[in-house]
Order: structure tokens, then C-alpha cells, then sequence
């Protein structure tokens, strides 16, 4: 099928005039036909290093063929829908190789090649500007490679190898605008779980690894923050939970969970969270929480299985200072409480701790609360400059 795939083949006239989309079917065929067979011709160790040794001498003519077809068929909006779509899914599924493990020596080189990145985060980007691109097939529920995943893809891939990810590049798909990229990301996100029946889990928790890797870098991840990160990864959190899931789908389910409470804990650990954390908790926050123990077996890695305890044993705690949260806080666990949550976890396990902690410190504060209400509140003021302490007498 390479042979279909010189680079010399190519059509050098203008494709809206002069080329037909027959004309190009054969190299369709042929990029669709390579990313189905060679997963399956990988499942035989004999032939692995012969198969990427192939697709590395050969990925130059057939980047130039992705090249082409992207920007003189994909994105070109005179043209036939039907075919750029056609052209799309063959990119796409040819390009989702790179999830393959044994095809990392010719992967590898995706998240530096400026201009494969761009196709990457084009067509990621695609799929939200217009449905009619959507790698979700809503009728056959088949899904076959989509476009977070493979741009999940490179970002791990980038950060695996140590290389720096140009930001600028992947920006200027975007118009260079931050909240683009945010908004672009999130759309993801808030798409694939409202497909409430029949989820792809899989691109859920690619989705919510895409979030994390963007908010890595300070003014996307003010922009995520500001368009609903924190209510997104919420709403993953209590969907992965609220559901029984069976066989590999635990598995998934369980990644899901561990993303989505490292979003919550990373974000409303290091920012001035306040007003961002109210809405987590409005969402069930706690009660997601403590419902995530059943999911911690599927998970092999103990670093993973510390992030939902540490956001309740230590962050919700230490945000209970404040008043306005104390009030969430406490209604929050008295809820729990009613439904009978803390009963289901585990008596040895980490969460019965956790749990404890966040309850007793919660109890504690209330109090003191009660306390300062009845005796007449003193508020501090923090700036060191200022040694002025005012009593307000309770009324």
C-alpha cells in the first residue's frame, strides 16, 4: 500500500477545479487500509520491527499526502462535505497509529513536527467548529480513532521523551488565543459525557488528561478555569461514580475518576480557588469523593489512588476557614451523613481516614462558629502593615 502513497503522486493542480475525489480514492484506501491492518499484524512480535521499520522510511511521502489533504481538502469549506470527510477519517485513522506502542520510533517525532501538529490540533479543533466532522458515529456507536485521543497522544508523548511542546505552534491553530484552545477543550469534554448512553470512556478520560496538560501552561489554565473547568471535571467525577461498570470498563471508569479529582485538587490546591471551589461543591463534590473507594481497585498505581483522598482529607479541610465554604461544607457532610455514604466505605481504608478528618474538621469549625456568634465576633485584619483589630458584638 505504500506504493499508493509516493509522494510523486500527489495532484499538483488545484483540487476544488481540476482533481475529483476518485482520483484521490486509492491513496484513501490506501492510508485507511495501513491503519487497520497494521495493529493487527503488530500482534505477531516477529514482524514489529520489520512493520516500523517500514513506516518510518515511508512516512515522508505519506506525510506530504496528509499534509495535502489537509489543507487542500479538509479545511477547504467550497468543497463537497462528503468529501472532506472522507479525507478526514482517513487522516485521522491513519494518524491514530501513533497510540500504538510498538510505533514509537516513528511516533516519536510527532509532538516536534510543527506541521503534524498542526493537522492533529486542526482536526480536533474541526470536530467542535463543525459537527458534521464528529468522530462520534451517534447511530452505529462505532468508534473508531478520535481526535482527543490522539492528540492526548502526543502531549503524553511530549512529556515521556522530555520535549518541550511548542505552545506557539499548537496556538496558532487557535487564532493564538488561549480561550480558544480553552473553550475548544472543554466542548470536548462537555460533549462526550453528555452522550449519557453509550460513553466512550476512553475519550472521556483522554479528554480530561487534554485539560490537564493545557492548564499546565498559567494563561490557558486561567482561561479553563474561568469557562467551568472545575464544574466539567466535577460532572466527570460524579458521572464515573454514580454508574456500575463492568469488565476493562471499571478499569477505564477508574482513570476517569483519578483525572478528573487530579484537575479539582491541582487546581483548587495551587489558585485562589474560592468562588471556583463553591461550584464543586454545589455539584456533590463531597459525595462524588466518597463514593470513588469502589473504583480504587482498578487501579494500579498507588500515587493515582492518593488524589481523591488528598482532596478530602487535606484540601477541603483547609478551605474550611472560610465561612462561605464552612456553610457548603457542613451541609455537605450532614448530607452524606443522611444518605448513609460514610457508612458504605471500608473500615481499615484510607477513605474511613480521610473522611474522618474532613468531618471532624468540619464539626470543629462549626463550633467555633457557634461559638464566636454567641460571644461577639473578632475579625483581624491579615496585612502585617495593619495593628488593627475591630470587635463586632453579635446582635
Amino acid at each position: 500500500m505504500y506504493d499508493k502513497l509516493d509522494a510523486h503522486k500527489i495532484p499538483n493542480c488545484t483540487v476544488a477545479v481540476d482533481v475529483l475525489i476518485d482520483d484521490l480514492d486509492i491513496a484513501l484506501i490506501s492510508l485507511v487500509g495501513l491503519a487497520t491492518t497494521l495493529p493487527f499484524l503488530l500482534n505477531k512480535q516477529d514482524h514489529r520491527q520489520e512493520l516500523a521499520k517500514g513506516l518510518c522510511a515511508h512516512w515522508p511521502d505519506v506525510r506530504q499526502w496528509a499534509l495535502f489533504l489537509y489543507r487542500n481538502i479538509i479545511v477547504k469549506e467550497d468543497l463537497e462535505i462528503n468529501h472532506r470527510r472522507v479525507c478526514k477519517t482517513a487522516v485521522l485513522e491513519f494518524l491514530g497509529l501513533s497510540r500504538e506502542s510498538h510505533l514509537t520510533t516513528w511516533s516519536k517525532s510527532f509532538p516536534t513536527d510543527r506541521e503534524v501538529m498542526k493537522i492533529i490540533c486542526g482536526l480536533w479543533f474541526l470536530e467542535i467548529r463543525d459537527p458534521r466532522f464528529s468522530s462520534w458515529d451517534s447511530e452505529s456507536m462505532v468508534i473508531k480513532q478520535r481526535e482527543s485521543a490522539v492528540f492526548d497522544e502526543c502531549l503524553i508523548m511530549a512529556f515521556k521523551l522530555g520535549v518541550s511542546i511548542d505552545w506557539e505552534n499548537i496556538l496558532s491553530v487557535f487564532q493564538g488565543d488561549p480561550k480558544v484552545i480553552a473553550r475548544v477543550s472543554l466542548c470536548h469534554l462537555e460533549v462526550e459525557i453528555s452522550h449519557r448512553e453509550g460513553l466512550d470512556l476512553c475519550c472521556i478520560a483522554c479528554d480530561l488528561q487534554v485539560v490537564s496538560a493545557l492548564a499546565q501552561r498559567e494563561d490557558i489554565c486561567i482561561a479553563l478555569m474561568h469557562q467551568g473547568m472545575i464544574n466539567a471535571a466535577s460532572d466527570s467525577l460524579a458521572l464515573m461514580v454514580d454508574r456500575e461498570w463492568n469488565g476493562d470498563m471499571q478499569a477505564v471508569a477508574a482513570l476517569c475518576m483519578i483525572n478528573a479529582t487530579a484537575i479539582l485538587r491541582s487546581r483548587i490546591e495551587e489558585m485562589d480557588a474560592l468562588p471556583f471551589l463553591s461550584q464543586a461543591l454545589e455539584r456533590g463534590l463531597v459525595a462524588s469523593l466518597l463514593k470513588c473507594e469502589g473504583l480504587l481497585t482498578c487501579l494500579g498505581q498507588p500515587s493515582a489512588r492518593q488524589e481523591p483522598l488528598l482532596l478530602l482529607a487535606e484540601v477541603l479541610p483547609g478551605y474550611s476557614v472560610y465561612r462561605s465554604v464552612l456553610h457548603q461544607l457542613t451541609l455537605a457532610v450532614d448530607a452524606a451523613v443522611r444518605q448513609g455514604l460514610d457508612a458504605k466505605l471500608s473500615g481499615s481504608g484510607g477513605f474511613r481516614k480521610a473522611w474522618k478528618r474532613l468531618k471532624d474538621t468540619v464539626e470543629e469549625r462549626r463550633r467555633l462558629v457557634k461559638r464566636d456568634i454567641s460571644s461577639g465576633h473578632v475579625q483581624t485584619c491579615q496585612n502585617d502593615m495593619v495593628n488593627n483589630v475591630q470587635s463586632f458584638q453579635a446582635p
